[in-house]
């Protein structure tokens, strides 16, 4: 079988197993194609590789990614910009004014400075409070459980960071000051 028959293969079984109940691999709707893993885990079928092993190996390279880039982060501002090395206190006023709005660009434009906190607050908060997202979380190997935003909040909220983002893109187009200095 080549690979290009395997991804057919396996793309229609996809489709076919979307309406799958039971994790039966005896199922005529689940079944999913074997891979022989070598080692112990037997064959395997492409759920339990994906929901077992790969889903660990993704949280692996996430958390040592963020954290070189923490270090990376840290490193530069430690060494400062003449590349002296500063104190704590430096740490802290570098956070502090990338987290709180209380910086010069928010005084300058204290609407368009609102607006992008809203925009990013909206953009993050929907994918981890939404509903069926905790739901599948909860349905998953890991079976975590939060509280769930309203419905009605998360789809206000939606529709809210995609005006918001046409009004950035717009913004972006319209104003020569702003193209000028945007870096796409």
């Amino acid at each position: 079988m080549t690979k290009w028959e395997f991804l057919l293969d396996f793309f229609h079984l996809v489709v076919q197993n979307n309406e799958r109940k039971s994790l039966d691999t005896n199922h005529p709707r689940n079944n999913f194609p074997r891979l022989d893993t070598g080692g112990g885990y037997g064959n395997l079928d492409f759920y339990s590789f994906v929901n077992g092993p790969l889903i660990w190996i993704a949280f692996l390279v996430f958390a040592v990614g963020l954290l070189t880039r923490l270090a990376f982060f840290f490193s530069a501002i430690a060494r400062g910009p003449g590349g002296e090395k500063l104190g704590w206190g430096h740490y802290l006023i570098i956070v502090g004014r990338s987290f709180l709005p209380f910086h010069r660009a928010a005084l300058k434009t204290p609407v368009y400075a609102g607006l992008r906190y809203v925009f990013h607050l909206c953009l993050f908060a929907v994918p981890i409070w939404l509903s069926g997202h905790i739901v599948l979380w909860s349905e998953s190997r890991l079976e975590w459980d939060w509280s769930a935003l309203p419905d009605a909040w998360a789809d206000g909220m939606t529709v809210l960071v995609v005006v918001l983002a046409l009004f950035f893109l717009m913004r972006r187009v319209v104003f020569p000051s702003v193209r000028s200095s945007s870096t796409v």
